[in-house]
Protein backbone atom coordinates (compact mmCIF):
# COMPACT_ATOMS: atom_id res chain seq x y z
CA UNK A 1 0.00 0.00 0.00
CA UNK A 2 1.70 3.23 -1.38
CA UNK A 3 1.71 6.31 1.26
CA UNK A 4 0.79 9.43 -0.17
CA UNK A 5 3.53 12.03 -0.02
CA UNK A 6 3.25 14.37 2.57
CA UNK A 7 3.11 18.11 0.68
CA UNK A 8 4.95 19.64 3.70
CA UNK A 9 7.76 17.10 3.86
CA UNK A 10 8.29 17.98 -0.06
CA UNK A 11 8.48 21.30 1.11
CA UNK A 12 10.87 21.44 3.31
CA UNK A 13 12.85 19.14 1.21
CA UNK A 14 12.97 21.52 -1.61
CA UNK A 15 13.51 24.46 0.48
CA UNK A 16 16.09 22.77 2.30
CA UNK A 17 17.62 21.74 -1.10
CA UNK A 18 17.05 25.43 -2.40
CA UNK A 19 19.40 26.26 1.09
CA UNK A 20 21.83 23.98 0.36
CA UNK A 21 22.35 25.35 -3.06
CA UNK A 22 22.37 29.35 -1.48
CA UNK A 23 24.97 27.72 1.21
CA UNK A 24 27.26 26.29 -1.79
CA UNK A 25 27.14 29.56 -3.83
CA UNK A 26 27.62 31.76 -0.90
CA UNK A 27 30.39 29.61 0.45
CA UNK A 28 32.07 30.02 -3.20
CA UNK A 29 31.52 34.03 -2.94
CA UNK A 30 33.24 33.57 0.17
CA UNK A 31 36.40 31.11 -1.06
CA UNK A 32 36.33 34.28 -3.69
CA UNK A 33 36.65 36.82 -1.41
CA UNK A 34 39.18 34.88 0.89
CA UNK A 35 41.50 34.73 -2.30
CA UNK A 36 40.69 38.13 -3.47
CA UNK A 37 41.94 39.45 0.06
CA UNK A 38 45.05 37.43 -0.16
CA UNK A 39 45.70 38.80 -3.27
CA UNK A 40 45.09 42.47 -1.91
CA UNK A 41 47.50 41.61 1.22
CA UNK A 42 49.99 40.39 -1.27
CA UNK A 43 49.72 43.80 -3.43
CA UNK A 44 50.47 45.37 -0.32
CA UNK A 45 52.94 43.71 1.15
CA UNK A 46 54.42 43.87 -2.20
CA UNK A 47 53.74 47.79 -2.17
CA UNK A 48 55.13 48.80 1.10
CA UNK A 49 58.37 46.65 0.03
CA UNK A 50 58.73 49.28 -2.95
CA UNK A 51 58.18 51.83 -0.98
CA UNK A 52 60.62 51.05 1.49
CA UNK A 53 63.02 50.48 -0.85
CA UNK A 54 62.56 53.87 -2.69
CA UNK A 55 63.11 55.67 0.93
CA UNK A 56 66.07 53.90 1.26
CA UNK A 57 67.51 54.99 -2.00
CA UNK A 58 66.31 58.31 -1.63
CA UNK A 59 67.49 58.83 2.35
CA UNK A 60 68.88 56.27 3.59
CA UNK A 61 72.50 54.21 3.85
CA UNK A 62 74.49 54.00 0.37
CA UNK A 63 76.52 51.61 1.64
CA UNK A 64 75.38 48.02 1.09
CA UNK A 65 78.38 46.48 3.99
CA UNK A 66 75.99 47.25 6.45
CA UNK A 67 76.98 46.99 10.54
CA UNK A 68 76.54 42.86 11.31
CA UNK A 69 76.06 44.29 15.52
CA UNK A 70 73.08 45.87 14.53
CA UNK A 71 71.73 42.51 12.26
CA UNK A 72 72.17 40.37 15.14
CA UNK A 73 69.32 42.82 17.23
CA UNK A 74 67.01 40.40 15.44
CA UNK A 75 68.85 37.11 16.96
CA UNK A 76 66.65 36.10 19.68
CA UNK A 77 67.67 32.58 19.21
CA UNK A 78 71.77 33.75 18.60
CA UNK A 79 73.14 31.59 20.62
CA UNK A 80 71.44 28.20 19.47
CA UNK A 81 72.20 29.42 15.50
CA UNK A 82 75.60 30.79 15.53
CA UNK A 83 77.57 30.24 12.29
CA UNK A 84 80.17 27.67 12.55
CA UNK A 85 83.79 28.89 12.95
CA UNK A 86 86.76 27.36 12.07
CA UNK A 87 89.09 26.74 15.39
CA UNK A 88 91.77 29.46 13.52
CA UNK A 89 89.31 32.19 13.24
CA UNK A 90 88.82 35.53 15.96
CA UNK A 91 85.29 34.81 18.31
CA UNK A 92 82.13 36.54 17.25
CA UNK A 93 82.51 39.70 18.85
CA UNK A 94 86.46 39.98 16.78
CA UNK A 95 84.70 39.00 13.44
CA UNK A 96 81.98 41.56 13.11
CA UNK A 97 83.70 43.91 14.61
CA UNK A 98 86.47 44.06 11.88
CA UNK A 99 83.62 44.49 9.24
CA UNK A 100 83.32 48.10 10.41
CA UNK A 101 86.52 49.60 11.80
CA UNK A 102 87.35 53.09 12.56
CA UNK A 103 88.52 54.42 9.52
CA UNK A 104 91.56 55.73 10.30
CA UNK A 105 92.28 59.82 9.51
CA UNK A 106 94.72 59.80 6.54
CA UNK A 107 97.63 62.25 7.02
CA UNK A 108 96.86 65.78 5.14
CA UNK A 109 99.22 65.87 2.19
CA UNK A 110 101.11 68.96 0.99
CA UNK A 111 98.53 71.10 -0.92
CA UNK A 112 99.22 71.80 -4.35
CA UNK A 113 102.79 70.31 -4.47
CA UNK A 114 102.83 69.08 -8.10
CA UNK A 115 101.19 72.75 -8.92
CA UNK A 116 103.03 74.97 -11.46
CA UNK A 117 104.26 77.98 -8.81
CA UNK A 118 104.49 81.69 -9.29
CA UNK A 119 107.01 83.42 -6.99
CA UNK A 120 105.42 86.91 -5.86
CA UNK A 121 108.37 88.95 -3.88
CA UNK A 122 107.05 92.13 -1.93
CA UNK A 123 109.99 93.49 -0.73
CA UNK A 124 110.13 96.55 2.11
CA UNK A 125 111.31 100.39 0.31
CA UNK A 126 114.87 100.91 0.64
CA UNK A 127 113.82 103.23 3.20
CA UNK A 128 112.61 100.83 5.74
CA UNK A 129 115.82 98.50 5.36
CA UNK A 130 118.05 101.47 7.03
CA UNK A 131 118.18 100.53 10.58
CA UNK A 132 116.35 103.68 12.64
CA UNK A 133 118.95 103.08 15.68
CA UNK A 134 122.19 103.23 14.17
CA UNK A 135 121.80 104.07 10.58
CA UNK A 136 123.34 100.37 9.48
CA UNK A 137 121.77 98.39 6.36
CA UNK A 138 119.51 95.80 7.72
CA UNK A 139 120.35 92.36 6.45
CA UNK A 140 117.56 89.90 4.97
CA UNK A 141 117.36 86.89 7.49
CA UNK A 142 114.51 84.92 6.54
CA UNK A 143 110.89 85.08 4.77
CA UNK A 144 107.45 84.14 5.50
CA UNK A 145 105.65 82.64 2.69
CA UNK A 146 101.88 82.60 2.08
CA UNK A 147 100.05 80.38 -0.56
CA UNK A 148 97.27 81.56 -2.68
CA UNK A 149 95.29 79.77 -4.99
CA UNK A 150 94.72 80.97 -8.54
CA UNK A 151 93.12 79.60 -11.54
CA UNK A 152 94.27 80.45 -15.27
CA UNK A 153 91.29 79.77 -17.64
CA UNK A 154 91.79 76.83 -20.58
CA UNK A 155 92.86 78.52 -23.74
CA UNK A 156 92.30 77.68 -27.53
CA UNK A 157 95.42 78.68 -29.61
CA UNK A 158 95.91 78.60 -33.22
CA UNK A 159 99.40 76.57 -34.38
CA UNK A 160 100.37 77.86 -37.97
CA UNK A 161 102.18 75.12 -39.92
CA UNK A 162 104.65 77.28 -42.03
CA UNK A 163 106.50 75.77 -45.26
CA UNK A 164 108.49 77.53 -47.25
CA UNK A 165 108.49 76.96 -50.85
CA UNK A 166 112.06 76.77 -52.79
CA UNK A 167 112.51 77.35 -56.18
CA UNK A 168 115.17 77.62 -59.17
CA UNK A 169 115.55 81.87 -59.98
CA UNK A 170 116.75 80.83 -63.48
CA UNK A 171 114.68 78.72 -65.20
CA UNK A 172 111.79 78.89 -61.99
CA UNK A 173 111.63 74.89 -61.91
CA UNK A 174 112.17 72.17 -59.25
CA UNK A 175 109.60 73.59 -56.61
CA UNK A 176 109.98 72.56 -53.54
CA UNK A 177 108.28 72.45 -49.86
CA UNK A 178 108.41 70.43 -47.05
CA UNK A 179 105.58 67.60 -46.20
CA UNK A 180 103.28 67.90 -43.53
CA UNK A 181 103.48 66.08 -40.30
CA UNK A 182 100.42 63.36 -40.22
CA UNK A 183 97.52 64.76 -39.62
CA UNK A 184 94.71 62.44 -37.44
CA UNK A 185 91.76 64.22 -39.68
CA UNK A 186 92.72 64.64 -43.60
CA UNK A 187 92.26 68.72 -44.08
CA UNK A 188 90.75 68.80 -40.56
CA UNK A 189 91.55 71.88 -38.60
CA UNK A 190 91.71 70.19 -34.87
CA UNK A 191 94.68 69.10 -33.33
CA UNK A 192 95.82 65.98 -31.25
CA UNK A 193 95.20 68.57 -27.94
CA UNK A 194 92.13 69.87 -29.33
CA UNK A 195 90.34 66.38 -29.68
CA UNK A 196 91.75 64.93 -26.43
CA UNK A 197 89.80 67.90 -24.60
CA UNK A 198 86.93 67.35 -26.84
CA UNK A 199 86.71 63.48 -25.75
CA UNK A 200 87.77 64.02 -22.49
CA UNK A 201 84.82 66.59 -21.42
CA UNK A 202 81.85 64.25 -22.51
CA UNK A 203 83.00 60.98 -21.24
CA UNK A 204 85.56 61.50 -18.30
CA UNK A 205 83.49 64.99 -17.22
CA UNK A 206 80.01 64.51 -18.93
CA UNK A 207 79.98 67.54 -20.72
CA UNK A 208 77.45 67.21 -24.00
CA UNK A 209 78.52 68.30 -26.76
CA UNK A 210 76.01 71.50 -26.91
CA UNK A 211 77.76 72.66 -23.01
CA UNK A 212 81.07 72.09 -24.74
CA UNK A 213 80.34 74.43 -27.77
CA UNK A 214 78.87 77.07 -25.52
CA UNK A 215 82.48 76.57 -23.61
CA UNK A 216 84.50 76.89 -26.76
CA UNK A 217 82.44 79.95 -27.70
CA UNK A 218 83.55 82.04 -24.65
CA UNK A 219 87.08 81.05 -25.33
CA UNK A 220 86.59 82.48 -28.89
CA UNK A 221 85.76 79.41 -31.23
CA UNK A 222 82.97 79.10 -32.99
CA UNK A 223 82.60 75.08 -32.90
CA UNK A 224 79.23 73.46 -33.87
CA UNK A 225 78.25 70.46 -32.03
CA UNK A 226 77.86 68.51 -35.56
CA UNK A 227 81.68 69.17 -36.34
CA UNK A 228 82.45 67.69 -33.05
CA UNK A 229 80.52 64.98 -33.56
CA UNK A 230 82.25 64.37 -36.84
CA UNK A 231 85.70 64.42 -35.02
CA UNK A 232 84.23 62.17 -32.50
CA UNK A 233 83.79 59.63 -35.47
CA UNK A 234 87.22 60.31 -36.72
CA UNK A 235 89.08 59.62 -33.71
CA UNK A 236 87.15 56.80 -32.50
CA UNK A 237 88.32 54.50 -35.58
CA UNK A 238 91.76 55.49 -35.22
CA UNK A 239 91.38 53.95 -31.64
CA UNK A 240 89.70 51.05 -32.33
CA UNK A 241 92.93 49.02 -32.90
CA UNK A 242 94.29 50.28 -29.51
CA UNK A 243 91.33 48.62 -27.87
CA UNK A 244 90.97 45.49 -29.58
CA UNK A 245 94.37 45.33 -28.44
CA UNK A 246 92.76 45.55 -25.34
CA UNK A 247 90.46 43.25 -26.11
CA UNK A 248 93.08 40.57 -26.20
CA UNK A 249 94.49 41.07 -23.81
CA UNK A 250 91.61 41.06 -21.52
CA UNK A 251 90.47 37.65 -22.97
CA UNK A 252 93.80 35.97 -21.96
CA UNK A 253 93.07 36.45 -18.48
CA UNK A 254 92.08 33.52 -16.53
CA UNK A 255 89.03 35.45 -14.48
CA UNK A 256 87.23 38.28 -16.42
CA UNK A 257 83.97 39.87 -14.77
CA UNK A 258 81.04 41.68 -16.72
CA UNK A 259 78.27 43.70 -16.24
CA UNK A 260 75.61 45.56 -18.33
CA UNK A 261 73.30 48.52 -18.12
CA UNK A 262 71.13 50.25 -20.26
CA UNK A 263 71.46 53.31 -22.51
CA UNK A 264 68.98 55.26 -24.86
CA UNK A 265 69.47 54.87 -28.81
CA UNK A 266 67.77 57.34 -30.74
CA UNK A 267 66.23 55.51 -33.71
CA UNK A 268 64.48 58.49 -35.08
CA UNK A 269 65.91 61.78 -35.48
CA UNK A 270 62.79 63.25 -36.83
CA UNK A 271 60.22 61.93 -34.17
CA UNK A 272 63.26 61.76 -31.71
CA UNK A 273 62.08 57.84 -31.14
CA UNK A 274 64.18 56.62 -28.25
CA UNK A 275 64.60 52.46 -27.69
CA UNK A 276 66.73 50.64 -24.47
CA UNK A 277 70.38 49.69 -26.04
CA UNK A 278 72.94 48.00 -23.42
CA UNK A 279 76.60 48.69 -22.66
CA UNK A 280 78.32 45.95 -21.13
CA UNK A 281 81.94 46.19 -18.95
CA UNK A 282 84.15 43.25 -19.37
CA UNK A 283 87.15 43.60 -16.56
CA UNK A 284 89.24 41.53 -14.19
CA UNK A 285 89.89 41.36 -11.20
CA UNK A 286 93.78 43.17 -11.12
CA UNK A 287 91.51 46.44 -11.62
CA UNK A 288 93.73 47.65 -14.58
CA UNK A 289 91.71 47.42 -17.62
CA UNK A 290 88.22 47.52 -18.84
CA UNK A 291 86.35 47.37 -22.24
CA UNK A 292 82.87 47.95 -23.14
CA UNK A 293 80.72 46.85 -25.53
CA UNK A 294 77.52 48.79 -26.80
CA UNK A 295 74.65 46.06 -28.25
CA UNK A 296 71.23 47.17 -29.29
CA UNK A 297 70.16 43.53 -27.32
CA UNK A 298 70.83 41.88 -24.34
CA UNK A 299 70.61 38.62 -26.07
CA UNK A 300 72.86 35.60 -24.79
CA UNK A 301 74.44 35.43 -28.54
CA UNK A 302 76.13 38.97 -26.88
CA UNK A 303 77.94 36.92 -23.94
CA UNK A 304 78.75 34.05 -26.60
CA UNK A 305 80.01 36.05 -29.15
CA UNK A 306 82.26 38.06 -27.03
CA UNK A 307 83.45 34.84 -25.14
CA UNK A 308 84.27 33.06 -28.56
CA UNK A 309 87.99 33.84 -28.13
CA UNK A 310 88.29 33.35 -24.67
CA UNK A 311 90.96 31.51 -23.42
CA UNK A 312 90.29 31.58 -19.27
CA UNK A 313 88.52 29.75 -17.05
CA UNK A 314 86.09 31.54 -15.09
CA UNK A 315 83.36 34.74 -15.62
CA UNK A 316 81.91 36.06 -13.10
CA UNK A 317 79.30 38.03 -13.18
CA UNK A 318 75.05 38.59 -12.15
CA UNK A 319 72.85 36.11 -12.32
CA UNK A 320 71.52 36.44 -16.01
CA UNK A 321 70.84 33.52 -17.59
CA UNK A 322 72.29 35.01 -21.06
CA UNK A 323 75.55 33.82 -19.23
CA UNK A 324 74.83 30.13 -18.96
CA UNK A 325 75.83 28.85 -22.71
CA UNK A 326 79.42 30.33 -22.06
CA UNK A 327 79.52 26.87 -19.52
CA UNK A 328 79.18 24.44 -22.59
CA UNK A 329 82.41 26.03 -23.60
CA UNK A 330 83.92 24.43 -20.50
CA UNK A 331 83.98 28.25 -18.80
CA UNK A 332 82.87 28.08 -15.29
CA UNK A 333 80.76 31.10 -13.78
CA UNK A 334 81.37 32.62 -11.07
CA UNK A 335 78.11 34.35 -8.31
CA UNK A 336 78.20 37.61 -7.04
CA UNK A 337 77.38 37.59 -3.31
CA UNK A 338 77.07 42.04 -3.38
CA UNK A 339 74.17 40.73 -4.94
CA UNK A 340 72.52 38.13 -2.90
CA UNK A 341 73.13 41.07 0.14
CA UNK A 342 71.53 43.54 -1.69
CA UNK A 343 68.22 41.28 -2.16
CA UNK A 344 68.22 40.67 1.68
CA UNK A 345 68.82 43.80 2.96
CA UNK A 346 65.74 44.96 0.89
CA UNK A 347 63.52 42.01 2.13
CA UNK A 348 61.61 43.77 4.31
CA UNK A 349 58.71 41.37 4.62
CA UNK A 350 60.71 39.16 6.89
CA UNK A 351 63.45 41.24 8.75
CA UNK A 352 64.73 38.55 10.95
CA UNK A 353 65.32 35.40 8.90
CA UNK A 354 66.97 38.25 6.41
CA UNK A 355 69.40 39.16 8.92
CA UNK A 356 70.49 35.92 10.28
CA UNK A 357 71.58 34.73 6.64
CA UNK A 358 73.10 38.13 6.24
CA UNK A 359 75.45 37.79 9.34
CA UNK A 360 77.09 34.73 7.34
CA UNK A 361 77.33 36.53 4.51
CA UNK A 362 78.87 39.78 6.70
CA UNK A 363 81.40 36.90 8.09
CA UNK A 364 82.24 35.80 4.50
CA UNK A 365 83.44 39.46 3.31
CA UNK A 366 85.79 39.84 6.78
CA UNK A 367 87.54 37.37 5.81
CA UNK A 368 87.64 38.95 2.37
CA UNK A 369 88.90 41.60 3.48
CA UNK A 370 91.43 40.58 6.03
CA UNK A 371 93.20 38.74 2.97
CA UNK A 372 93.17 42.35 1.02
CA UNK A 373 94.35 43.63 3.77
CA UNK A 374 97.55 40.88 4.26
CA UNK A 375 98.22 41.45 0.68
CA UNK A 376 97.84 37.50 0.07
CA UNK A 377 98.23 36.14 -3.49
CA UNK A 378 95.51 33.31 -4.87
CA UNK A 379 97.09 30.28 -3.24
CA UNK A 380 97.35 31.75 0.50
CA UNK A 381 93.89 33.32 -0.24
CA UNK A 382 92.44 29.69 -1.56
CA UNK A 383 93.75 28.50 2.10
CA UNK A 384 92.24 30.92 4.27
CA UNK A 385 89.32 30.80 2.36
CA UNK A 386 89.03 26.86 2.65
CA UNK A 387 89.76 27.67 6.59
CA UNK A 388 87.30 29.74 7.44
CA UNK A 389 84.58 30.52 4.70
CA UNK A 390 84.18 26.73 3.90
CA UNK A 391 82.37 26.66 7.21
CA UNK A 392 80.89 29.57 6.95
CA UNK A 393 79.45 28.60 3.70
CA UNK A 394 78.27 25.30 5.17
CA UNK A 395 76.04 26.92 7.72
CA UNK A 396 74.25 29.38 5.34
CA UNK A 397 73.58 26.68 2.97
CA UNK A 398 71.54 24.70 6.44
CA UNK A 399 69.83 28.08 7.01
CA UNK A 400 68.72 28.51 3.38
CA UNK A 401 67.15 25.06 3.83
CA UNK A 402 65.72 25.59 6.95
CA UNK A 403 63.96 28.68 5.49
CA UNK A 404 62.53 26.95 2.03
CA UNK A 405 59.15 27.44 1.19
CA UNK A 406 58.89 31.01 3.24
CA UNK A 407 57.08 33.67 2.04
CA UNK A 408 54.97 34.50 -1.13
CA UNK A 409 56.68 33.73 -4.62
CA UNK A 410 56.05 37.58 -5.25
CA UNK A 411 57.43 39.03 -1.89
CA UNK A 412 60.73 40.47 -1.48
CA UNK A 413 62.48 37.74 0.83
CA UNK A 414 61.26 34.68 -1.27
CA UNK A 415 63.34 36.20 -4.28
CA UNK A 416 65.89 36.93 -1.78
CA UNK A 417 66.02 33.34 -0.70
CA UNK A 418 65.63 32.02 -4.48
CA UNK A 419 68.40 34.18 -5.69
CA UNK A 420 70.61 32.16 -2.91
CA UNK A 421 69.76 29.06 -3.72
CA UNK A 422 69.31 29.04 -7.36
CA UNK A 423 72.79 30.92 -7.47
CA UNK A 424 73.85 28.64 -5.40
CA UNK A 425 76.68 26.66 -7.45
CA UNK A 426 78.28 29.59 -8.61
CA UNK A 427 78.26 31.70 -5.40
CA UNK A 428 80.48 29.36 -4.04
CA UNK A 429 82.91 28.80 -6.73
CA UNK A 430 85.02 31.44 -5.35
CA UNK A 431 86.28 29.28 -2.42
CA UNK A 432 87.41 26.74 -3.98
CA UNK A 433 89.79 29.06 -6.51
CA UNK A 434 91.95 31.88 -4.95
CA UNK A 435 91.57 33.88 -8.34
CA UNK A 436 87.92 34.09 -8.27
CA UNK A 437 86.76 37.14 -6.37
CA UNK A 438 83.39 36.87 -4.08
CA UNK A 439 80.91 39.62 -6.40
CA UNK A 440 80.96 41.33 -9.08
CA UNK A 441 81.67 45.22 -7.71
CA UNK A 442 84.15 45.48 -10.11
CA UNK A 443 81.68 45.31 -13.31
CA UNK A 444 79.37 47.33 -11.28
CA UNK A 445 81.74 49.83 -10.75
CA UNK A 446 82.51 50.61 -14.03
CA UNK A 447 78.74 51.07 -14.88
CA UNK A 448 79.33 54.66 -12.56
CA UNK A 449 80.09 56.82 -15.52
CA UNK A 450 77.80 55.28 -18.16
CA UNK A 451 75.34 56.05 -15.44
CA UNK A 452 76.59 59.75 -14.71
CA UNK A 453 77.09 60.22 -18.25
CA UNK A 454 73.77 59.02 -19.70
CA UNK A 455 71.82 61.75 -17.12
CA UNK A 456 73.81 64.57 -18.95
CA UNK A 457 74.11 62.78 -22.90
CA UNK A 458 70.62 61.23 -22.27
CA UNK A 459 70.84 59.29 -25.20
CA UNK A 460 73.19 57.65 -27.81
CA UNK A 461 71.80 59.54 -31.37
CA UNK A 462 73.03 56.27 -33.64
CA UNK A 463 74.42 52.70 -32.81
CA UNK A 464 77.74 53.70 -34.61
CA UNK A 465 77.45 56.73 -32.27
CA UNK A 466 77.15 53.92 -29.42
CA UNK A 467 79.84 51.81 -30.68
CA UNK A 468 81.78 55.05 -30.28
CA UNK A 469 81.19 55.74 -26.58
CA UNK A 470 81.85 52.12 -26.03
CA UNK A 471 85.57 52.54 -27.56
CA UNK A 472 86.13 56.36 -25.54
CA UNK A 473 84.87 54.76 -22.37
CA UNK A 474 87.04 51.52 -22.59
CA UNK A 475 90.42 54.24 -22.95
CA UNK A 476 89.53 56.54 -20.32
CA UNK A 477 88.34 53.85 -17.69
CA UNK A 478 91.56 51.46 -18.20
CA UNK A 479 93.35 55.14 -18.33
CA UNK A 480 91.07 55.88 -14.77
CA UNK A 481 92.45 52.14 -13.35
CA UNK A 482 95.91 52.83 -14.13
CA UNK A 483 96.22 56.07 -12.74
CA UNK A 484 97.03 57.89 -15.76
CA UNK A 485 95.45 61.45 -16.45
CA UNK A 486 93.21 60.75 -19.76
CA UNK A 487 93.91 64.19 -21.23
CA UNK A 488 97.77 63.60 -21.29
CA UNK A 489 97.21 59.90 -21.99
CA UNK A 490 95.01 60.70 -25.51
CA UNK A 491 96.69 63.75 -27.07
CA UNK A 492 100.10 62.09 -26.73
CA UNK A 493 98.68 59.00 -28.27
CA UNK A 494 96.60 60.94 -30.96
CA UNK A 495 99.79 62.83 -32.17
CA UNK A 496 101.57 59.45 -33.02
CA UNK A 497 98.71 56.83 -33.87
CA UNK A 498 98.41 57.17 -37.53
CA UNK A 499 102.35 56.92 -37.87
CA UNK A 500 102.99 54.37 -35.50
CA UNK A 501 103.64 50.43 -36.49
CA UNK A 502 100.82 48.22 -36.10
CA UNK A 503 102.43 45.29 -35.13
CA UNK A 504 103.57 47.52 -32.34
CA UNK A 505 100.12 48.72 -31.02
CA UNK A 506 100.37 47.54 -27.77
CA UNK A 507 102.84 49.79 -27.09
CA UNK A 508 99.93 52.38 -27.33
CA UNK A 509 97.12 50.53 -24.67
CA UNK A 510 96.93 52.32 -21.62
CA UNK A 511 99.17 49.57 -19.76
CA UNK A 512 102.12 50.07 -22.16
CA UNK A 513 101.92 53.86 -22.47
CA UNK A 514 102.08 54.15 -19.12
CA UNK A 515 104.87 51.53 -18.62
CA UNK A 516 106.91 53.29 -21.44
CA UNK A 517 106.70 56.55 -19.44
CA UNK A 518 107.41 55.03 -16.38
CA UNK A 519 110.43 54.07 -18.27
CA UNK A 520 111.31 57.68 -19.27
CA UNK A 521 110.39 57.08 -22.94
CA UNK A 522 107.54 59.47 -22.81
CA UNK A 523 107.46 62.32 -20.84
CA UNK A 524 104.90 64.09 -19.05
CA UNK A 525 102.85 67.16 -19.75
Amino acid sequence: MDIPADPTIEALLRKNAELLQALATSQAQVDVLVKTVGDKQSEIERLQHKLQALIHRLWGRRSEKGAPGQLMLFHDDAEQEQPVKPDTAPDDEEVLESTSPKKKRKPRAAKGKDLPRTRIEHDVTPEEKICACCGEQKQRFGEDVREEYDYVPASVLVKEHVRPKYACRSCGDGVVIARLPPVLIEKGMPGPGLLAQIVTAKYADHLPLYRQEAIFLRHGLELSRQTMCDWLHVTAHHLTPIVLAMRRDLLRRPVIQSDDTHVMLQTNAESKGCQKAFLWAWTAPERDLVLYEFEVTRSMTIVDAFLADFTGEVVVADGYPGYNPCQKRGVKRGGCFAHARRYLREATTHPREASKLLVHIQMLYAVEKRAKELGLDAEARLRLRQEESKPVLAELRAALDRMRGLGTPDGAFYKAWHYLDAQWPHLTLFVDDGRVPIDNNNSEQMMRPVAVGRKNWLFAGSIKGGENAAIFYSVIGTCKLLGIPPFEYLRDVLSRISTHPHRLIHELTPAGWKAAREAGAIKSA
